[in-house]
C-alpha cells in the first residue's frame, strides 16, 4: 500500500496506480469529496477504483480494480 506525496497530481497517479494496488491519501492532502470527484471523474474514462474511508481516520483509501 502507497501514500500519497505532491510529487504528480493525483488524478495522474490514480491513472497510473497498478492493478489492484491501494493508495492512502491523507486529507492534507487531498479532501475526501475531491478525491471521490476524481475516481467519477475516471470512472468515466473506463478505470474502475473504488474509493472509501471506512475504518479510516484523516484518509481515505482508493484501489485500482481495473
Amino acid at each position: 500500500m502507497k501514500t500519497f506525496n505532491r510529487t504528480k497530481p493525483l488524478i495522474q497517479v490514480l491513472r497510473e496506480l497498478p492493478i489492484g494496488e491501494t493508495i492512502t491519501i491523507p486529507n492534507s492532502q487531498g479532501r475526501g469529496t475531491s478525491v471521490r470527484y476524481m475516481v467519477y471523474l475516471l470512472k468515466k474514462e473506463g478505470y474502475d477504483l473504488k474509493a472509501t474511508q471506512k475504518g479510516l481516520i484523516n484518509k481515505m483509501q482508493v484501489t485500482k480494480i481495473k
